[in-house]
């Protein structure tokens, strides 16, 4: 992912009520495919290791620096340090036709 992406909104300018998304990083356990495990009986761990993804930003807490990211991917939520997000920008939310 391109971590040169510049963040188009701040973490400190970011308005209650907007929906934002970002690109971020953390430290999470890996399955055996480099991809973050899910804790299914049977499946192997390849150990902690770095994963980035995209989501959209459902917390912000300006004491511990960290936000909560549902990354649109893997379906959970993540909590990353302010300084492992980029590319913030404000989100447009739509429903997919099925």
């Amino acid at each position: 992912m391109n971590k040169k992406l510049e963040n188009k909104v701040s973490i400190e300018d970011m308005e209650v009520g907007k929906s934002y998304a970002c690109y971020f990083e953390v430290t999470t356990m890996l399955d055996s495919n480099g991809r973050p495990a899910r804790g299914q009986i049977g499946e192997t761990f390849l150990g902690p290791g770095s994963y980035e993804g995209f989501g959209v930003i459902t917390t912000r807490d300006l004491k511990s620096n960290k936000l909560i990211v549902f990354d649109l991917e893997t379906q959970r939520d993540y909590v990353v340090e302010f300084n492992s997000v980029w590319g913030i920008d404000e989100a447009v939310i739509t429903e997919q036709e099925t």
